[in-house]
């Protein structure tokens, strides 16, 4: 099975597109291309969906971050204020 960047790089770039822009598919497009370009299609989404998750999480993991620095410094402050 080919990868999906060998597959695109298969398809017919029409309207005078280049090869990194997605091109329509039309009536000379096989069945193994129209396949190829509806998962290239579908690989992008989900790309990015997952970077939009991986940077959502990015941010949550900051800040809590932040949050546990400001508790531990809180700590340190009253463990020093008992002395």
């Amino acid at each position: 099975m080919r990868s999906f960047g060998v597959a695109l790089a298969a398809l017919p770039h029409c309207n005078g597109r280049k090869k990194n822009e997605r091109a329509e598919p039309d009536d000379d497009w096989t069945v193994e291309q129209l396949i190829h370009w509806s998962l290239a299609g579908y690989q992008e989404r989900a790309n990015g969906r997952l970077a939009a998750h991986v940077a959502s999480y990015r941010e949550q993991c900051e800040s809590e971050c932040d949050q546990v620095m400001e508790l531990h410094r809180e700590a340190v402050r009253l463990s020093k204020a008992k002395s």
